[in-house]
């Protein structure tokens, strides 16, 4: 199943405006740090204390190739990308 640009990005949002509508007033008091896999199409999703974790429990439900957005409770990125700089390379 390929998957185009506009799709992905069109996930994203999708899966953005679910979490701040349904999911972020439920879930950031007693999950925060926790990971949260999210299949848009459905609303379905699973939790998990690794982004793996979630991932494979949400595959489990839906084991068709679907694509889910995963979130970090509470923060802003599920996960950081880069370095820290420390003066030599």
């Amino acid at each position: 199943m390929a998957i185009g640009k506009h799709q992905r990005s069109d996930l994203g949002t999708r899966a953005h405006a679910i979490y701040d509508a349904e999911l972020r007033h439920r879930l950031e008091p007693h999950e925060h740090g926790r990971y949260l896999a999210l299949e848009v199409e459905t609303g379905d999703y699973a939790i998990g204390d690794r982004f793996g974790d979630a991932n494979e429990k949400l595959r489990e439900r839906h084991p068709l190739p679907t694509l889910f957005f995963v979130f970090r409770i509470g923060y802003p990125a599920a996960v950081k990308t880069g370095g820290h700089y420390r003066g030599r390379l």
